[in-house]
């Protein structure tokens, strides 16, 4: 529903970026390995099996810009999912990602140190998705004026997930690969850089 947020005037933004004196800035994050394997499955892997290998199945702005990138880079390095109709595997996705610059990519699978600006911003309070999201959402819906009673309510019904294959995970390689690109993330969120049993491929 991004399109129906509502827009500020610019003075609010410009406040917010350059005073920040009445803001108070919160975001959540997630693990890295999660949230990256989460991404691909999103924007990959389940519309690729749902349509069927067809095009049209992905949303409209992958088909018109990061399906053809990924397809391309694929292509241009001999990897898997450069034709169309295939999936483009976790592994291409992987290297693809690796090969991009931090701040550059699409915010699904960027760092989320880049995402959310931290450099930028005074961050009151940071969430991580694991064990705070409880907190974070209270929080947030409280100070807009919401029922923490409702809030809570609302926390307890189920989430529109992903898929959950059992024959996708990680490898040694993408295992690797995540810890480089997502190095700042690891060190900035505090999460382990072992790998979570239930992420690895089998």
């Amino acid at each position: 529903q991004a399109r129906n947020f509502p827009l500020h005037p610019l003075s609010t933004y410009a406040r917010l970026c350059f005073t920040q004196d009445d803001y108070d800035v919160f975001s959540m994050v997630r693990n890295p390995y999660s949230r990256t394997i989460s991404a691909w499955k999103n924007k990959f892997y389940d519309p690729h099996v749902q349509g069927g290998g067809k095009a049209a199945a992905y949303p409209l702005s992958m088909r018109k810009g990061e399906l053809r990138s990924f397809r391309r880079f694929a292509r241009a390095h001999g990897l898997e999912g450069s034709e169309e109709g295939t999936l483009v595997p976790f592994s291409t996705f992987m290297t693809r990602i690796e090969a991009q610059k931090e701040g550059r990519r699409n915010h699904h699978w960027d760092t989320q140190t880049s995402v959310i600006q931290g450099h930028h911003f005074a961050i009151t309070r940071i969430f991580r998705m694991e064990d705070e999201r409880e907190a974070c959402l209270l929080t947030l819906f409280s100070r807009l004026g919401f029922d923490p009673d409702w809030v809570q309510s609302r926390l307890t019904r189920p989430e529109n997930k992903s898929s959950s294959p059992s024959h996708i995970g990680y490898d040694a390689a993408t295992a690797e690969q995540a810890r480089n690109i997502f190095a700042p993330d690891f060190e900035a969120f505090g999460y382990s850089q072992e790998l979570p049993p239930k992420l690895v491929l089998r």
